[in-house]
């Protein structure tokens, strides 16, 4: 592909940071020769420049080189005000053959295209260049992705393993990646296992909370409180950890039931949408033992501590600890 069959107008937008820096890299290489890449690639961060700024970087011309590159990330396209909305418009229509100027939403949320001032602009921008919403992938293509990078680095891991791996560290495909690393070199050369990715994995939050719940229906407090003391350490957030602990049990209670109902855990995805078939899968198993009625009572003892968690951090972790020997006594069947 040649360098000018690149250029025009882009915006990469999404919910999956990696992929999108991954366009946005290869853009730049097609449209930018290394070895004038200081005079031919623009970068500006759309909260601290200007759109005349922009407009100026776009309208010169590339030096020694048919193409050059302008990349405006983060820029307020929902937010901006009318002045700017029409100094963007003059810029869009009319990008010069010689640039490629890509509008990239990385750090901030992907915008709802039901605002009247966001529809206007993604019709701009379709109507002018080219739109590319990039979300995050699906455990199954995150899956494919994870084993052939295992594979590619001369380690193995299997597919129940990989998908272990996802849900102990979220979707997010840059920390995948970054943990395969380490793990990789961790197994140097060898099949990874689930307790590999428990020995070096760096969990997400809601993946630690799901292991403390888990330590919890084994009725091992003492672990569960040793996890808790660790994400406290983390300066994780109580507020956010409560959070996670009642999704964990809500899942719990939520398989439960439908196992009485004669229903397989992934059945619930199809009446709630957005729940993870996997997570309710391994909710499933850790509930497997536990009566319906205990699993209400421990939701009640969250419900509580919901209305307490209203003071300082300190305060906060004690009510999580006292908390969470109130749900071991009841999950054991010794609440009084």
């Amino acid at each position: 592909m040649k360098q000018g069959d690149c250029t025009g107008l882009y915006l990469i937008y999404g919910t999956e940071n990696y992929i999108k820096q991954h366009y946005a890299e290869t853009l730049r290489k097609k449209t930018v020769s290394p070895d004038f890449e200081s005079f031919n690639f623009k970068r500006f961060e759309g909260k601290q420049t200007t759109l005349d700024d922009v407009n100026d970087a776009v309208e010169a011309m590339p030096f020694m080189s048919e193409t050059k590159c302008v990349l405006v990330q983060d820029y307020p396209l929902e937010t901006m005000s009318d002045t700017d909305a029409e100094k963007l418009t003059e810029i869009l229509r009319d990008v010069p053959e010689c640039c490629a100027l890509l509008f990239l939403m990385l750090d901030t949320a992907p915008p709802s295209r039901k605002t009247k001032k966001w529809n206007a602009v993604f019709e701009l921008f379709q109507k002018h260049g080219s739109v590319l919403e990039v979300n995050k992938k699906g455990t199954a293509d995150l899956k494919k992705i994870i084993m052939g990078g295992v594979a590619k680095r001369g380690n193995a891991i299997d597919s129940a393993t990989a998908e272990y791996f996802i849900v102990s560290v979220g979707n997010d495909l840059n920390l995948l990646l970054g943990e395969v690393e380490k793990l990789c070199a961790y197994c140097k050369g060898r099949a990874i296992t689930q307790a590999d990715v428990d020995m070096v994995a760096v969990k997400s939050l809601e993946a630690s909370v799901f292991d403390i719940a888990k330590m919890l229906t084994q009725g091992r407090l003492d672990r569960a409180l040793s996890m808790l003391d660790i994400l406290k350490s983390q300066r994780a957030e109580p507020v956010m950890v409560h959070g996670a602990l009642v999704s964990s049990f809500v899942n719990m209670y939520r398989v439960r039931v439908a196992a009485q109902a004669g229903k397989r855990p992934d059945a619930l995805t199809a009446v709630i949408p957005g729940l993870n078939a996997y997570a309710l899968r391994y909710a499933a198993q850790d509930a497997q033992n536990l009566p319906v009625k205990s699993l209400r009572e421990a939701l009640e003892e969250l419900h509580r501590a919901d209305s307490l968690l209203k003071g300082s951090a300190v305060e906060n972790w004690l009510i999580l600890e006292q908390t969470m020997a109130a749900l071991w006594q009841t999950l054991r069947g010794k609440k009084k």
